[in-house]
C-alpha cells in the first residue's frame, strides 16, 4: 500500500465522521426549523451523541476491515469493493434517517395522536447491523466482479 492509498483511505474516514455528524446534527436542526420547535443543544446532547455514534459505527467497522483488506495483492478490486460499500452505507443510512425525520415531521404537522413510534426506534437502534450487512454484501459483489 503506497502513501497515496493511505491518504485516500484516511480521507474516507474523515468524510465518514463528517457525514455522521452532519446527518444527525444538521438533520435535527432542520427538523426544528421546519416544525417551529427549539433546537436544544445542551438538553439533547446525549441523545444526539448516541445517534451520531450509531450512524458512525458501520463506517468505522468498514474502515477497520479496509485496513486489513487493503494490503492484499489485488488492491484494485478490493478498493472498488470498499468504495461501493461506503456508497451503499451512505445511501442506506440517509434513507433510514430520512424516514426517521419524515415520520417525526408528519407526526407533528398532522397532529397525530399516540405515543412514540417504537418500531421505528427499534429499527434505528438496529440500523448499524442492517447497514453493515448491506455494506458487506456490496463489498462482496463489487470486489469479486472484476476478477
Amino acid at each position: 500500500m503506497n502513501k497515496k492509498q493511505i491518504k485516500l483511505w484516511k480521507t474516507f474516514s474523515i468524510v465518514s465522521i463528517i457525514y455522521s455528524i452532519s446527518v444527525v446534527w444538521l438533520g435535527q436542526y432542520l427538523f426544528s426549523v421546519f416544525t417551529n420547535r427549539s433546537f436544544y443543544l445542551v438538553e439533547e446532547f446525549q441523545p444526539r451523541l448516541f445517534q451520531t455514534l450509531i450512524t458512525y459505527i458501520p463506517f468505522v467497522l468498514l474502515f477497520i476491515f479496509g485496513l486489513f483488506k487493503i494490503r492484499t495483492k489485488n488492491f484494485k478490486n478490493t478498493f472498488k469493493g470498499l468504495i461501493s460499500a461506503y456508497v451503499v452505507g451512505g445511501i442506506a443510512s440517509m434513507l433510514m434517517w430520512g424516514y426517521y425525520f419524515y415520520d417525526s415531521y408528519t407526526y407533528i404537522i398532522y397532529d397525530k395522536i399516540g405515543g412514540a413510534n417504537i418500531g421505528l426506534g427499534m429499527l434505528m437502534i438496529s440500523s448499524p447491523m442492517i447497514i453493515v450487512l448491506l455494506m458487506w454484501i456490496s463489498y462482496l459483489i463489487f470486489s469479486k466482479s472484476s476478477e
